[in-house]
């Protein structure tokens, strides 16, 4: 499928304007991203982007393997319209597929030997996301690797510290981007609190610890599971199959 030229990509551009200040700090992210595919090495034919979005994190994978094809996965057309837009310079390299990651109809383009995915693994339902865990672990070939950036619930002693700290982020991000000295009544840290816990509840996700995801996918079959990142609430994961 190939993402048209008629859908209203306003949401989706207001998406990542609004991941500035509200997902941690996404340059340094792509280039955790980049350093773990030059870890990874090798000379990967085909990765799988689930939950793509506007492509943001895509673009790394063609930069970094210049023979790479990638296959983009999201259920909104209007990310994918976004993201066709900005993987342009791929041509052929970039295919698109609208429909749910869980669906597994991206598989009909080939066996990657990467699948990604950021932020966007917490929006399925647990049940859902173990049985996608399961999926990727019996796809990827021997040695593939699952690379996952996403968010995760803390314990109950963790909530209020990591929901502060990622209040903080934003604040600060909100503070640089309107050049401002001191923090307004607006951004003061109880209203951004406040305004974030709101946030969530609306979003509706189903976010899962990171201990049991670790546990989840070395179950499955993923002989090294390590993390390479943790930000307040947000965690980036290597998963690797083991020949």
């Amino acid at each position: 499928m190939t993402a048209g030229t008629g859908f209203d990509t306003r949401r989706a551009a207001a998406y990542d304007e609004r991941s500035v200040f509200d997902k941690g700090d996404r340059a340094a992210h792509r280039l955790y991203v980049k350093d773990v595919l030059m870890y990874v090495g090798g000379a990967p034919s085909l990765f799988v982007d689930l939950g793509c979005g506007t492509g943001f994190f895509a673009e790394v994978f063609f930069d970094t393997f210049p023979g790479i094809r990638g296959v983009l996965v999201d259920a909104s057309p209007d990310m994918l319209s976004l993201a066709q837009r900005r993987l342009a310079p791929q041509g052929h390299r970039a295919i698109f597929e609208a429909g749910p990651m869980e669906g597994l109809g991206w598989c009909a383009n080939g066996t990657p030997d990467i699948a990604f995915s950021a932020m966007a693994f917490h929006f399925i339902e647990d049940r859902v996301k173990w049985r996608l865990f399961a999926d990727l672990a019996r796809i990827l070939p021997d040695r593939g690797s699952f690379i996952l950036l996403d968010q995760f619930a803390a314990g109950p002693d963790g909530v209020g510290l990591l929901e502060n700290l990622a209040c903080r982020a934003i604040q600060r991000s909100l503070r640089r981007e309107l050049g401002l000295e001191f923090d307004p009544d607006e951004i003061n840290i109880d209203r951004l609190v406040e305004r974030d816990r709101a946030a969530k509840i609306a979003e509706g996700g189903f976010d899962a610890s990171l201990d049991e995801q670790v546990r989840r996918l070395r179950d499955v079959g993923f002989g090294s599971v390590q993390t390479f990142f943790q930000e307040h609430r947000l965690f980036g994961l290597l998963a690797r199959k083991r020949s």
